[in-house]
């Protein structure tokens, strides 16, 4: 069967849930290693055997589509389009807690804002088919939020050490406020980057790294209670993507496709949902203090 994607229920779609062990020769226009059925590369499979060996992000016939031709298809498209036709990440329609048509797109991060922070999601797991870490970089003027950046991959912690590093010199004004879970790996990391952050920035020819510090953030409630209490975010058209970013359709479609259901790919999800009750509370934090406003409102009317 040869396609290209439209939606999640078209023929390949049918096609891949009902022959799950099918194999998949995915081509999508940008190069993305988190894409559920990324080719592997060449050096990885068996002499004679072609693999996809382009670059993150890298386009896939740029010679015939470039770079501009590709954003003005993409615009044309509209985002959920785009990844379902483009990157071949098709998402169901409207989205069961998140919607695609919520998300607001720039270019760049708007003039002015100020504050730069990190969130990591920290399922430390190298085994095929594990669980992804996941680091994002966020900036805010505190009503909107933007997802900059990003680093995700199965990793050991040592690896998850570098891709902090990583996402710290890339985005240095984001390094002094590092949100990662409190639970599980956590912990560990933040003891092994305290000790070691220094010395694997030297490695890199960096003496004079940007100053660390990393918060614990214990969540509350499930995973589906915590992406719930954030979508108000994202339906108030607070949350921004980079119009450009490789990434960005895979992490659209991560979104779109959470449901909470047990067994699904759900990184992307958690570590989102951590920043933004990190940044606004959760729900019930932000009840209290409407409540305790209109209790002071109320006690000014009275007076």
């Amino acid at each position: 069967l040869i396609g290209q994607r439209l939606h999640e229920k078209d023929v390949p779609g049918r096609w891949l849930a009902a022959h799950p062990d099918v194999h998949v020769l995915c081509l999508p226009m940008h190069y993305s290693s988190s894409h559920p059925h990324a080719c592997p590369r060449t050096e990885d499979l068996p002499p004679g055997w072609p693999g996809d060996d382009r670059e993150e992000g890298e386009l896939l016939w740029p010679e015939h589509y470039p770079a501009e031709t590709v954003a003005e298809l993409a615009e044309a498209l509209t985002p959920v389009h785009a990844a379902s036709q483009l990157e071949q990440l098709p998402s169901p329609e409207g989205g069961a807690v998140f919607h695609a048509d919520w998300i607001r797109y720039e270019r760049r991060v708007p003039k002015g804002w100020s504050r730069y922070l990190q969130s990591w999601d920290l399922n430390v797991d190298e085994t095929p088919g594990g669980s992804f870490v996941v680091g994002a970089v966020y900036a805010t003027d505190g009503t909107d939020v933007m997802r900059v950046d990003e680093r995700r991959g199965r990793w050991n912690l040592t690896d998850a050490g570098d891709a902090m590093v990583d996402l710290c010199l890339a985005h240095p004004e984001s390094a002094h406020e590092v949100v990662i879970e409190g639970k599980a790996n956590g912990p560990a990391l933040k003891a092994y980057m305290e000790r070691l952050y220094a010395d694997l920035c030297a490695k890199r020819g960096v003496t004079d790294p940007p100053l660390l510090h990393i918060r614990l953030y214990n969540p509350r409630g499930s995973k589906l209670a915590r992406a719930n209490g954030v979508t108000w975010v994202f339906s108030g058209g607070h949350f921004i993507l980079p119009e450009q970013a490789a990434w960005a359709p895979a992490y659209v479609h991560e979104l779109v496709a959470f449901t909470g259901a047990k067994g699904q790919t759900n990184d992307r999800v958690d570590e989102t949902s951590q920043i933004l009750t990190h940044l606004y509370g959760d729900q019930s934090t932000r009840l209290e203090a409407a409540m305790a406003k209109v209790r002071e409102e109320m006690r000014g009317k009275t007076a």
